[in-house]
């Protein structure tokens, strides 16, 4: 499952850029039958940038149910966590996500959909 990180006003994504497959992308990850979704997927956040992110709504990124959560992170908070070599996380608004072609295309239509410009 995938949790789109957004900052309070709503204007930026916390994307995560993944040197395989070389894209920008949310964090993300698998969920067990017994997962509490927003519980595991904002581990997950936690994991990949450091910012403890809050549940605010579901997602349906494919027309076909639930398929991604959208949380609320601080922006400040990620210039002071130390990431794993793996990873790299931006704030990023909505015309830089629309402009660069490294951006995994969900979070694209996500950003297109539902973010202030």
């Amino acid at each position: 499952m995938t949790g789109y990180v957004v900052n309070e006003d709503r204007t930026k994504l916390l994307l995560c850029y993944r040197e395989k497959p070389g894209l920008w992308q949310p964090s993300n990850g698998p969920l067990s039958d017994d997962d509490v979704p927003h519980e595991v997927i904002a581990q997950y956040v936690l994991r990949d940038t450091g910012l403890e992110a809050r549940y605010v709504a579901d997602y349906d990124e494919t027309g076909a149910g639930v398929t991604a959560l959208i949380l609320e992170a601080d922006e400040d908070a990620l210039s002071k966590y130390e990431l794993e070599e793996r990873y790299d996380a931006q704030w990023l608004t909505r015309d830089q996500i629309l402009a660069c072609t490294c951006v995994h295309e969900p979070a694209k239509d996500f950003a297109e959909l539902l973010l202030a410009s």
